[in-house]
């Protein structure tokens, strides 16, 4: 089994900002696969399906963003997996409008919601992060902004290659994905 996770955090006012798309690319994907409405459990909402014939479970945390270790540590737990079985899908300014790019372990790179998940599980577990452009000094106030149009258009159109990119993690590695979709 596999835990998908997209980083956000929970409410109306913080619906289709920068600092959602691992919201946005969880819905978008349980809506292509019909995976199964979500229900609240284990401090996220969880969806519950199949991606290449493995169980998945695809998770929201309900928690703000700084607090989402906590969630991915009561869904590993409950569920029984390793960390190694964790992909968390995440946004990166670090990386530029429209990159994507996956790692295997390491650092938080300045983001609270992986340096949370980090705190509570460790470093071995496989990220996926999206780049969602430079925000100069105003780092806050960039990622709770929406995207402009065109952005939202070269953001859309990384749904399906993310899709795609889990799907590949999931039947052939990380390995195999790094290689396919780092570019």
């Amino acid at each position: 089994m596999k835990i998908i996770v997209g980083l956000g955090n929970p409410g109306e006012k913080y619906r289709k900002t920068r600092h959602n798309i691992g919201f946005d690319i969880i819905d978008y994907i349980c809506s292509e696969r019909n995976i199964v409405p979500f229900a609240s459990k284990y401090k996220s909402l969880i969806a519950k399906g199949a991606i290449a014939d493995s169980q998945v479970v695809l998770a929201k945390p309900q928690q703000y963003m700084n607090n989402s270790g906590e969630a991915v540590l009561a869904l590993m737990g409950t569920l029984k997996v390793k960390p190694e079985d964790i992909i968390v899908v995440y946004d990166d300014f670090a990386l530029r409008l429209g990159q994507v790019r996956i790692r295997k372990n390491g650092s938080a790179g300045g983001h609270n919601g992986i340096k949370s998940i980090i705190a509570n599980i460790g470093e071995n577990f496989v990220r996926i992060r999206i780049g969602i452009g430079c925000p100069g000094n105003e780092a806050v106030d960039f990622v709770l902004s929406r995207f402009s149009i065109e952005e939202a258009k070269v953001i859309s159109g990384l749904y399906v290659s993310i899709n795609e990119c889990i799907e590949e993690i999931i039947v052939n590695g990380i390995e195999s994905a790094m290689n396919k979709f780092n570019r």
